[in-house]
């Protein structure tokens, strides 16, 4: 898809590389390395971070983002049954082995890899987007199949959960909250 973009763009000085990091086959140097939702999912972030800056020119960038958690959970919490909803998913992903922490992560490991302390933001998709609001749902059915028995019983009959859903937040009269966008970004010296 992005090589599509980029021919669509008319863009010639643009080249992708797509390898298992450690066995990346260049030793060539980049403008930027750039990844998105992928070091929450790997075992060592912060070595694969030190790895990749070595393919960083000085001066040029390295820009990550991947999920922030907090964010979700707190603005679900003053409804009860999204509540449990992001917290079972929460749950999943955590189980899964996923880092739950990425603002922490990513704010070390950029610096442990040589660069100075990253520029961060952290986004929060909110509103009565039908997207945004039924987010929550759609998460949490997909991972249906790794919930444990006690937390289906928590969501309820799962055929009502997405009316349900939508009942207690117009009741609340509030929005819906998907998870948050961590995004960190540093210059390399030189």
């Amino acid at each position: 898809m992005a090589r599509a973009r980029i021919a669509k763009a008319g863009l010639a000085n643009i080249r992708f590389i797509e390898a298992d990091i450690p066995n990346a086959p260049t030793s060539e140097t980049f403008d930027a390395v750039v990844g998105r939702l992928i070091l929450e999912y790997l075992p060592e972030p912060g070595a694969v971070l030190r790895s990749l800056s070595a393919w960083v020119r000085p001066g040029g960038v390295m820009a990550f983002q991947d999920a922030s958690w907090g964010p979700l959970l707190q603005f679900s919490a003053h409804l009860p049954l999204r509540a449990k909803c992001a917290a079972f998913i929460h749950r999943a992903f955590e189980r899964s082995g996923a880092h739950m922490d990425m603002e922490l992560v990513l704010y070390r490991a950029l610096q442990e890899a040589g660069l100075p302390v990253p520029s961060m933001r952290i986004e929060v998709p909110v509103g009565d987007d039908p997207d945004i609001v039924r987010w929550v749902h759609d998460i949490a059915l997909t991972l249906i199949p790794r919930a444990l028995p006690e937390e289906l019983e928590l969501l309820g009959n799962l055929d009502t959960l997405r009316s349900r859903l939508e009942a207690e937040r117009g009741a609340a009269n509030s929005f819906g909250a998907c998870v948050g966008l961590v995004s960190a970004w540093s210059r390399k010296p030189g």
